[in-house]
């Protein structure tokens, strides 16, 4: 059975355009529909033992449920050994789990591991978590310079809006 990319009729933007494409006019992939088909779960089982995005995908299946039985305790198992792969998805995943039970330490190590593996948005969570949980603007500033110095640009937005407010002071290292 050949797994394929549905195409709808493209929509003709003016040279320049910059407005988004809609949603009808970009290939629809048929992911949803992979999980259901039997074939589909031997593929995923055999490409986690090689990809850590794999094994995150797998992981995502179990939590959810999605074309084989909902398993908690296997999807935890999976999200573990793909994070200790380095599956970005993964860390920031157990990240997010993590800093809502209150484990905020070993949810910013995860968010640190993620971002030393090139992931800017893991320096936008650290930032917000610096700044919510322990009140420090001096961490807080030092992660969202760097992800704006890597490009993410709700950081330099964050940055933007402290300087307009007067809060910025000095930057921190």
């Amino acid at each position: 059975m050949s797994i394929e990319t549905q195409r709808t009729p493209t929509t003709v933007r003016p040279p320049g355009s910059l407005a988004p494409a809609s949603p009808d006019s970009l290939p629809m992939p048929l992911g949803p529909i992979l999980p259901m088909l039997p074939e589909t779960g031997m593929f995923f089982e055999s490409a986690a033992r090689l990809s850590p995005e794999a094994l995150f995908n797998l992981a995502m299946q179990y939590e959810h449920g999605a074309g084989r039985p909902r398993d908690r305790a296997m999807a935890k198992h999976l999200l573990r050994s793909a994070a200790d792969k380095g599956a970005v998805p993964a860390l920031m995943h157990l990240a997010e789990e993590c800093l809502k039970d209150g484990r905020i330490t070993e949810g910013r190590g995860l968010l640190l591991h993620a971002l030393t593996r090139g992931h800017a948005p893991a320096a936008e969570e650290l930032a917000n978590s610096y700044y919510r949980d322990d009140g420090d603007m001096g961490q807080a500033m030092r992660y969202w310079n760097e992800g704006a110095r890597r490009g993410h640009a709700r950081c330099a937005q964050r940055l933007a809006f402290l300087h307009e407010l007067g809060c910025l002071g000095q930057e921190a290292p």
